[in-house]
């Protein structure tokens, strides 16, 4: 055997060694660090089944709570919607919060209803917290002063981003124009109307405002008095699924 070749037998004999001496030190080290992450991987994918099963069965529920609505069962309905409001996925919770609130009102249980939005506006985040809010301001508009409403919608009407703010503004020029405040009413209506980003709904709705406090303006002025008239603002019922920007009659707050 060469000189070179017995060099390299024994440097690869040497590396042998080390390696052996390497793992017999750190090798229940590595097979335990393998061995969890086996378990985180399989941890998640039981819980990304789990998960999968969850929503699959709240869908099931959600839908069958939807046909007892469908078919005017509404204690059914809200019975059921209030179980899913409870144990189903984030998601779920948050629509059937708002559909549990819908089949409070058509059994005639507002207050509950109203609790009901409170708890969705504190619980959920973004637009679904806004339109939580929405509904429950137009929930309490007969009741409510302006003021009262504004400190209900202070978080639509104070964001820069809320999808729903000018249908806000909507509601309190609507209230504005039902309390005889035909300044505020017009101010706001005039805003609406030229506003960019205010939905179509809503730019009719101002234009109908406008049109209703320039035809009552002379009779108010006339009797010295800044109230509205019987053809004011009534106000659309909170609890349904909205539709920002749908058409409205006059000369109601657009519905969110």
């Amino acid at each position: 055997m060469s000189d070179s070749s017995f060099e390299k037998e024994v440097d690869e004999s040497l590396r042998e060694d080390r390696a052996s001496s390497l793992w017999k030190k750190w090798g229940g080290t590595v097979i335990a660090a393998l061995a969890g992450i086996v378990l985180v991987v399989a941890g998640f994918e039981v819980n990304r089944a789990l998960t999968t099963r969850a929503a699959d069965l709240a869908a099931d529920q959600y839908a069958e709570a939807s046909k007892a609505a469908a078919e005017g069962k509404w204690k059914e309905a809200g019975d059921k919607f209030a179980r899913l409001t409870k144990s189903a996925p984030q998601g779920y919770r948050i629509l059937a919060a708002h559909q549990y609130a819908a089949a409070l009102l058509e059994q005639g249980k507002k207050d509950e209803a109203i609790k009901v939005f409170e708890d969705a506006a504190g619980k959920s985040k973004g637009l679904w917290s806004d339109l939580a809010r929405l509904k429950l301001a137009y929930l309490q508009a007969d009741e409510k002063n302006i003021a009262g409403l504004e400190e209900i919608l202070r978080p639509l009407l104070a964001g820069k981003d809320s999808a729903l703010k000018m249908n806000a503004r909507d509601l309190i020029a609507a209230k504005a124009l039902a309390s005889g405040d035909l300044k505020r009413a017009e101010s706001e209506y005039r805003l609406l109307k030229l506003a960019p980003d205010a939905p179509s709904g809503v730019r009719q709705s101002a234009e109908i405002g406008l049109a209703v406090i320039a035809r009552d303006r002379p009779a108010n002025a006339a009797t010295g008095t800044g109230a509205g008239t019987a053809s004011g603002p009534t106000f659309p019922a909170a609890g349904s699924t909205p539709a920002p920007g749908a058409k409205t009659e006059a000369p109601k707050a657009a519905k969110p």
